[in-house]
């Protein structure tokens, strides 16, 4: 991309990163009025603006908005005409942006009357769920209700080696009651029974109502509702519009957990940015609402002596309203005690996305060798790369490739042989030259594991564990009282403490032999 590349040349490359850094501060002019109670919007127990200012980001702040910014640099004869909150395209235009005010103030209203549509979306499929008799039948007293869960992570659920198979047994036996797991499919349709039987229930408790004569009050506030956030997007900045559905969400949530029945509700480190509003109105009924952790890599990289451990912690984080964190160790509790939020934390150890406990015993036959186990990551393609909007230009084929040629180099020499299992099996996504380069790897010392094994397993029947910077894996061996370290083939990473987790960081080909050597 032209304006991504201008950037990097004209060493400005952070710049996008620190716009969403700042902008994830930036207040919204949202003032309370009465008819905000109708949405959920003005409470005493938590700050509205903060709520609108989470979705907003969550919503925005992501590759479209990275384009946008691309787009701009790129062509440096258009003006900024996208539609964004008035807070953002004046502080756009303060960092130099050349913005077409009256173009972006329209592309905005658009946007939130695109946002009541997409409501009214939302409330037909809610009535005709409920019409064609699609009721919930899942709300059982003592569920967890488990948010943002895939269609394969459900369907591994079976097998008993997901997160999904972790929070239930755990909460099990810190309570001491049996609970049921209640989660919602993405698209596919699953065969109930087989889950029923585990405990897991599968149903879209905010698409339909527990019974049809839920229907009439729904129909009344979304009436009223409708009409409040009309008037708002025509007069006023349109937020109010914007939440709708959000607001929407929240009253089924009231109309279908009465009784409380959601014991406890768990969000993972992919909703970092917006915490929903029902979840505000779950935890007054005393429902426990959980942040969990599936994933320590949630920094960004940096190769610069002059910027705090603040300046590489992702955008979002900052408007942060979580009160409840499940987390790995003491570090990852080092990081939450910065944010802005005073949250209850309670250490429980890793806990994996997936693990499906599959071993390769084909590796026995290596069992009177040295090996080590190797985990990269994902090199995507430029195009996607470039619009993620990283603090550094780090994860590329070019620093990759290196990080897997210094260690089978070293490896070979030393007679140590390579257990290599990549985070994901190569999609149309990754990086061609990186993907290539994998696949033509042709070593004897060099081992190639299906992404379907246990990295605990593989860690396990290893001597040592290196990882990419600044991966889980190494954590995860840090648990097993495994050598481990993270191998930086630049020799440039700036290392902060609770990013690296206490474990060593080896920069360069000297230090890294040394490492090996002491295996």
């Amino acid at each position: 991309m032209k304006g991504y590349k201008y950037l990097k040349n004209s060493n400005n490359y952070n710049l996008l990163f620190f716009i969403k850094k700042d902008l994830t501060n930036t207040k919204l002019k949202f003032y309370k009025h009465k008819f905000d109670n109708h949405l959920f919007l003005n409470n005493q127990n938590y700050n509205s603006e903060i709520i609108i200012r989470q979705y907003i980001l969550n919503k925005f702040l992501n590759s479209y908005f990275n384009r946008s910014i691309f787009h701009y640099f790129g062509d440096h004869k258009r003006n900024f005409d996208y539609g964004y909150p008035p807070e953002w395209i004046k502080y756009l235009s303060h960092k130099n942006i050349k913005v077409n005010l009256l173009k972006s103030s329209i592309n905005w209203k658009l946007r939130t009357f695109l946002s009541l549509l997409q409501s009214f979306r939302t409330y037909l499929k809610i009535l005709l769920n409920s019409l064609n008799n699609n009721l919930i039948k899942n709300i059982h007293p003592n569920s967890i209700y488990i948010s943002s869960v895939t269609d394969s992570l459900i369907e591994s659920s079976l097998e008993g080696f997901t997160s999904i198979n972790w929070i239930k047994k755990y909460i099990n036996e810190k309570t001491g009651i049996k609970h049921r797991i209640l989660i919602e499919p993405q698209k596919k349709k699953f065969n109930n029974s087989n889950f029923n039987e585990k405990g897991i229930f599968i149903d879209k408790p905010f698409e339909s109502l527990k019974n049809r004569y839920l229907i009439i009050p729904i129909t009344f506030w979304y009436l009223r509702a409708i009409i409040i956030c009309l008037l708002d997007s025509i007069f006023l900045e349109g937020y109010r519009a914007f939440m709708l559905t959000e607001s929407l969400k929240t009253k089924v949530y009231e109309l279908n957990f009465k009784n409380n029945e959601l014991n406890y509700c768990f969000y993972s480190c992919s909703d970092w940015i917006y915490r929903p509003i029902w979840t505000y109105l779950a935890e007054r009924n005393n429902s426990n609402i959980i942040f969990y952790f599936y994933s320590t890599n949630i920094f960004q990289l940096s190769k610069n002596k002059n910027f705090s451990f603040s300046d590489i912690i992702n955008y979002g984080w900052e408007s942060n309203t979580w009160n409840n964190y499940y987390l790995w160790d003491n570090n990852q509790c080092e990081f939450i005690k910065q944010l802005p939020t005073q949250a209850n934390v309670e250490i429980v150890g890793p806990i994996l996305l997936q693990d499906d406990k599959k071993n390769d015993y084909s590796l026995n036959y290596l069992s009177s060798n040295k090996k080590i186990a190797l985990f990269d990551i994902s090199i995507f393609r430029d195009f996607l790369f470039q619009t993620e909007g990283h603090l550094t230009c780090y994860e590329t084929p070019e620093v990759a490739i290196k990080f897997i040629k210094d260690i089978l180099e070293i490896c070979v020499d030393l007679d140590i042989h390579i257990l290599y299992k990549s985070k994901r099996d190569f999609s149309k996504r990754i990086h061609t030259r990186y993907k290539s380069f994998i696949k033509n790897i042709t070593n004897n010392y060099f081992h190639f594991i299906s992404s379907e094994i246990s990295p605990n397993y593989l860690i396990h029947e290893s001597n040592g564990c290196i990882s990419f910077p600044f991966t889980s894996t190494s954590l995860l061996a840090k648990f097993q009282n495994k050598k481990c370290c993270f191998y930086d083939p630049t020799g440039r990473l700036v290392q902060y403490k609770i990013q690296t987790n206490n474990i060593t960081l080896i920069k360069g080909k000297i230090e890294l032999r040394d490492w090996l050597n002491s295996l």
